[in-house]
C-alpha cells in the first residue's frame, strides 16, 4: 500500500495534490510546476514500486535513468530500479517481475534522471499489494 511517501523535485510543486487511486496506486499532480530534471520518491512503501509513468501527453520516465537506495538480497535480479518504469503495472514480484525492490530500510528512495529539464504535471505510481 502506498502511504507515508515524499515526493521530491528540483523545482518545488507550488500546489501539489496527491489522489488515491486505489490502495496500490496514487496520482502526484504537480500544479504551478516548473521544468524537472529528476524525481525522487522516498517513505517506508516505496521499497517496492512495480510501475511509475510521468505524463504530459506522453510518458516521460520510459527509458530514463533510474535507481534506488539498495537492491533487495533476495532476488537482487527481479527488483531492478528500472523495473519500475517499463509501463507494466503487474504488482506481483517473481522472476516475471516489472517491480523495484529494495533491501530493507527505513526510508528507502527511487529516482528518475529524465536527462534534461521537462514539464512534470503528472506522476502516476503503482506499487504491489
Amino acid at each position: 500500500y502506498l502511504r507515508n511517501f515524499t515526493f521530491v523535485t528540483r523545482n518545488p510543486c507550488r500546489e501539489p495534490r496527491f489522489y488515491a487511486v486505489s490502495d496500490t496506486a496514487i496520482d502526484l499532480m504537480c500544479t504551478g510546476y516548473g521544468l524537472q530534471t529528476t524525481v525522487t520518491i522516498s517513505g517506508p512503501t516505496v521499497g517496492h514500486l512495480c510501475s511509475v509513468h510521468g505524463a504530459i501527453g506522453r510518458n516521460l520516465v520510459q527509458r530514463k535513468r533510474t535507481w534506488q537506495s539498495s537492491n533487495s538480497s533476495d532476488h537482487p535480479e527481479w527488483g531492478l530500479s528500472a523495473n519500475a518504469i517499463d509501463e507494466n503495472t503487474r504488482n506481483i514480484y517473481d522472476e516475471n517481475s516489472s517491480c523495484s525492490q529494495t533491501g530493507v530500510q527505513a526510508n528507502p528512495q527511487w529516482g528518475v534522471d529524465f536527462g534534461y529539464p521537462v514539464v512534470l504535471q503528472n506522476l502516476e505510481v503503482y506499487n504491489r499489494n
